[in-house]
Formats: structure tokens, C-alpha cells, sequence
């Protein structure tokens, strides 16, 4: 759980609301980007709070670490794409919950293609 001491008391942000914020902003990348929950994920995600659909958070203070599991469409360039995802995930980040993105590690698990 994330904790900032604020005026007068603190602030409590579970992580499953960084989960939350960093798929919501992947999805907007869509069909260009999408999440790549694999089944063992799954499982991972019904056991831990900090896993949700190929996104993995680590808290460290109020430091911000994930880890995202994705496919990209065939065609994009992958590094561009991958930075210009980091960028939107910790700014999103960064802006709505006042918290520090420390690094954003992106696995590219696949290639999709049009349907």
C-alpha cells in the first residue's frame, strides 16, 4: 500500500488502484497495444493484490515500480511505442496519485495482427 503523510493525516492508495490507472491507460493504446495476461497471470492475479492482467506493481516507500506484459500490433515500431506508453503510464501515475513511477519495464510477449 502506498502512504503519503499529508497536512492533516495520511493518504492511503491500495495498489490494485495503480493496476487500475496503468491498464486503463494501455487499453487507450488499443489495437496498437494490448495486455498479454497468459494463464499462469491469471492465477498469479487471483492470488495477489498486486497483479492484475499482465501488470505487475512493487512499492517501495512511495516509490512506483511495474513490470507490463504486452503484444504489439505487427508493424509498430517497438521502441517508440514502448516509450511513448512509459511516458502516458507515469505521467497518468504521477498526476493522480502524487506518487513517484520509479521504472516501467515493458516485456513484449507478442505480436498481434489485424483481424
Amino acid at each position: 500500500m502506498l502512504t503519503n503523510r499529508l497536512q492533516d493525516g495520511q493518504l492511503y492508495i491500495e495498489e490494485k488502484v495503480v493496476l487500475d490507472l496503468t491498464e486503463h491507460v494501455v487499453n487507450s493504446f488499443s489495437p496498437s497495444v494490448k495486455l498479454v495476461p497468459m494463464l499462469k497471470d491469471r492465477m498469479t492475479a487471483a492470488l495477489q493484490k498486486n497483479y492484475k492482467r499482465g501488470i505487475h506493481v512493487s512499492v517501495e516507500d512511495t516509490n512506483i515500480s511495474l513490470k507490463i506484459k504486452l503484444s504489439y500490433l505487427y508493424g509498430q515500431c517497438i521502441p517508440n511505442m514502448t516509450i511513448t506508453i512509459q511516458n502516458a503510464v507515469k505521467t497518468e501515475i504521477e498526476e493522480i496519485t502524487g506518487f513517484t513511477i520509479e521504472t516501467i519495464d515493458v516485456v513484449v510477449e507478442a505480436i498481434h495482427f489485424e483481424d
